[in-house]
This record gives structure tokens, sequence and C-alpha cells, in this order.
């Protein structure tokens, strides 16, 4: 969809899956919460797909639901608030991001 050759597009694919599987069991083998992790595997399986469309990104509320329930009882980090904002706009800039493009 940006104009590149299809086999540079399987293979940065390709590329970002095994990059998101290989972060992912890092984070489950971690002590990070089970929200966190939850969360990981939901984002996760968001990148490692090709065919990832605006309308899919409602998975992402219960991502956002995890995470922020982890970071109330916990406390959150610096950047955990701003990740979430970005997080919970991103539907609407994929959105506008389509019309843009209408042979999309």
């Amino acid at each position: 969809m940006w104009g590149g050759p299809i086999p540079l597009a399987y293979t940065v694919q390709i590329l970002v899956t095994l990059t998101v599987g290989i972060a992912l069991v890092w984070l489950w083998r971690s002590g990070a919460s089970t929200a966190v992790k939850v969360t990981g595997l939901i984002i996760a399986s968001l990148l490692a797909t090709p065919y990832s469309l605006d309308y899919d990104l409602m998975v992402l509320a219960p991502a956002i639901a995890f995470w922020a329930g982890d970071g109330l009882s916990r406390g959150f980090q610096g950047w955990e608030k701003t990740t979430l904002a970005a997080l919970w706009i991103q539907p609407l800039i994929a959105r506008h991001s389509r019309r843009l493009h209408p042979y999309r």
C-alpha cells in the first residue's frame, strides 16, 4: 500500500512478525504482570498480521483497559500515559489516513 514491490512488503512483514514474536516471548518470560503480558499479546497480534485495517483496531480497547488497570494498581511510569493516549487515538488516525488514499 506504500508503493513498494510485493517481495519487499513480504520481507518487511516477515521481519516485523519475527521481531514481535521474539519480543513477545521475552515479555512472557519476564516478571511483568499478567495484564502487561496480555496487553503485549493483543498489540502483537495486530502487528503480526499484514491485513490489519482501521476497524480491526477495536481490539486495542481491551489492551488499553488491561494496561490502564495495571497502571492504576501499581502506578504509571512517565511514558505510559502518553502511550495509552496514543493507542486510544490510533483508530481515529488510521481512519483519516485511509481517506487520504482512496484506492485502499
